[in-house]
């Protein structure tokens, strides 16, 4: 699970003698029916910087991707306080509205779009450029979270590869506002009960988001009515708080009314509410990670302490105090602008990198990232989103966002313009390989949707009374070793492959976006438990599941009479695809026509450290530990190709091995 986070809304500025802004860039008159909150703005700031924290360093805020959520949160809240405010003045205009919000959205987009599509052209090859070009036109057209969710296969693209992944939340906030205002304005015109229509709405989604989130987390995570009910949360928010005569709006966004009604001291309520939903978002941050059911109930946690922290006003110490302050509040203000630049420049970073990025390196362009926000804001934003000649700045800005749509089509059906680079770097790039031939997918290698049923279709080695029997087991990652396997081992050998999608061979096990991943691992032990082969291979991309619990599994393989267990290390990772990787290397070296047999460029150290500590874990074990790294790598980095030609290549993806690569490595392993 990558993933990302799209941010909304900012005011213009921060003077509190300024009376409230719409985050899209408010009229004069709303502006004086609102009032302008410093510490929501504020609350922008803790948004932003988490998600900015988790992306440069995921290990120290693992969960700052639910700032995204704290996001839709607070853009459902101001957009519908604005909406509200006209609605009950008789002043709102469908037109008006999405004028602000192209005045708003598209200028800040369009200058990243275009960076983004020129900076490609320089350093990325031909696929990633190609795929740059999809997502330019997916960004153009709001619709980024369709494209993703359509690419989140298991063998994707790596999300540090896609400049513009992080688009997939804006594109959810733009598709619930082509359909908000015309349901704002419904329930204001026809219905009385309108807070339980928007509760109604708001408790569909969000059940919907756990169902999906249990049996479908890509849908759950990119598909937009799986995610309303969090912006709802905010609608909700405003609504709770509108005053019941029409018309008066001073001291709406407050949140004073809701805790004067609740008995005792309404100045402890507010302070208690801002510190409670403070905490709860920084819990978020904190305990949530990729290894839980996200969004579902997990979403709650940065979604309901959003509310609090709304709810509780600006008077509340906190809210005024520490998101209220000058810093906090100037950090809001350019927090989607900041959003915008901060993702494309990491991931440009890393594809142009021989290694991940140092801390410095990210620490810089994350400099390089608020010098550029606040330049877009201050020079582009501003002045499109103010001042005279509304319509024509609005013309400007479709016009601005269709031309970098145009150039996404350009570069797409280009096929990402591989006549930049030298033929050898060409042909690189074109690299294709059939994993799901290879690794038998859909019978012997099951995709998430599969049960352990799928199993009954694949097919095994011959089986006899003295043939050697031996049982593969695991992810992706085992079921890479396979064609090596059966080349090495040959026919004689009964060979029994049971892989499974993001699935460790780890019993009891549960994995939060697969779910019959326990079901086909207990399945599994319980088939070898009536014929126990002699020797089981047991192989994952560990670095994505707590692999010392694998413990467990090894003592009842050999309670069950296994006599021989492999446990299968990390593979080299690459930092993008090897192939590209080479081809980038290609580009910038003299010699373009020789693709180096061992290498450091694009090699990611965090495999080798990891293969350090299960080396010295598993000698204490009753196993065969095989190191890959030891075998595919060496002091001039690791092997890159076996032959000439392009089916030499070890690897097609950063990690899972080709034919080519599986062979090399059981044939020089101790399993043969």
């Amino acid at each position: 699970m990558h993933i990302s986070a799209a941010t909304q809304t900012r005011v213009a500025t921060i003077s509190p003698e300024v009376v409230a802004a719409e985050t899209m860039g408010p009229i004069r008159e709303t502006q004086r029916s609102v009032r302008y909150r410093p510490d929501v703005d504020g609350l922008r700031a803790v948004a932003i910087l988490s998600v900015i924290t988790f992306h440069a360093y995921p290990r120290l805020l693992p969960g700052g991707f639910v700032g995204v959520d704290v996001f839709f949160v607070i853009s459902g809240y101001l957009i519908s306080q604005i909406l509200l405010g006209e609605l009950a003045q008789e002043r709102f205009s469908f037109a008006r509205f999405y004028a602000r919000r192209a005045r708003r959205i598209f200028p800040s987009l369009f200058v990243v779009l275009a960076a983004a599509v020129s900076i490609g052209w320089f350093a990325l090859p031909p696929e990633l450029y190609q795929a740059l070009g999809a997502h330019t036109i997916a960004g153009s057209a709001f619709s980024a979270n369709l494209l993703d969710y359509r690419e989140s296969g298991y063998f994707d693209m790596a999300a540090e590869s896609k400049p513009l992944l992080h688009l997939w939340s804006l594109g959810i906030e733009e598709q619930f506002y082509i359909f908000w205002p015309l349901l704002l304005w419904a329930a204001w015109s026809f219905f009385s009960s309108r807070l339980a229509a928007f509760f109604a709405l708001a408790v569909s989604s969000f059940w919907l988001s756990v169902h999906l989130t249990q049996v479908n987390p890509q849908a759950a995570f990119y598909l937009p009515h799986a995610r309303f009910w969090e912006l709802l949360i905010g609608c909700i928010l405003a609504y709770a708080f509108l005053p019941r005569i029409p018309g008066t709006f001073a001291g709406s966004s407050s949140g004073l009314l809701a805790f004067e009604r609740i008995p005792g001291d309404p100045e402890r309520m507010r302070n208690f509410a801002s510190i409670i939903g403070f905490v709860t978002i920084l819990g978020a941050t904190m305990f949530i990670n990729r290894h839980r059911a996200f969004p579902g109930w997990w979403a709650l946690l940065p979604t309901l302490g959003t509310a609090l922290m709304i709810a509780a006003g600006p008077q509340a110490w906190l809210n005024r105090n520490v998101l209220g302050n000058r810093f906090a509040v100037w950090i809001g203000l350019i927090s989607f602008q900041l959003y915008l630049w901060h993702w494309p420049l990491l991931v440009f970073l890393r594809v142009m990198s021989s290694d991940t990025p140092t801390l410095t390196q990210r620490a810089s362009v994350i400099a390089a990232s608020f010098m550029l926000a606040w330049l877009t804001w201050k020079y582009i934003d501003k002045p499109i989103r103010f001042g005279q000649r509304p319509r024509l700045k609005t013309a400007g800005a479709f016009i601005g966002l269709i031309f970098t749509a145009l150039t996404g089509i350009a570069v797409f059906s280009a096929h990402g313009v591989p006549s930049r680079y030298p033929q050898s770097v060409q042909q690189l790039a074109a690299f294709k390989y059939d994993y799901a031939k290879n690794y038998r997918q859909g019978t012997c290698f099951l995709m998430p949707e599969q049960e352990a049923a799928a199993f009954a279709t694949c097919a095994e080695g011959p089986v006899g009374s003295n043939a050697r029997r031996i049982l593969l087991w695991g992810d992706s990652h085992a079921a890479h070793l396979y064609p090596g396997l059966k080349s090495v081992l040959g026919e004689t050998v009964s060979l029994t492959q049971r892989t499974t999608s993001g699935c460790p061979p780890i019993v009891g096990l549960d994995i939060s976006d697969r779910r019959f991943c326990r079901a086909i691992n207990d399945w599994v032990f319980e088939s070898l438990l009536h014929a126990p082969p002699r020797e089981i291979v047991l192989a994952a991309r560990w670095d994505f599941y707590d692999w010392k619990q694998l413990t467990r599994t090894i003592r009842r393989l050999k309670e069950a009479g296994v006599e021989s267990i492999y446990v299968i290390g990390p593979v080299p990772r690459w930092n993008t695809n090897l192939s590209i990787a080479l081809s980038q290397y290609l580009a910038a070296a003299i010699d373009k026509a020789y693709v180096p047999q061992w290498t450091k460029f694009g090699l990611l150290s965090a495999p080798l450290q990891l293969d350090h500590e299960m080396m010295e874990f598993f000698a204490s074990q009753p196993v065969i530990y095989v190191s890959p790294i030891g075998i595919l790598c060496n002091d001039n980095g690791c092997l890159t190709r076996t032959g000439n030609g392009l089916e030499s290549l070890t690897a097609w993806d950063e990690t899972h091995l080709t034919n080519t690569g599986s062979h090399y490595l059981i044939s020089h392993s101790a399993i043969h």
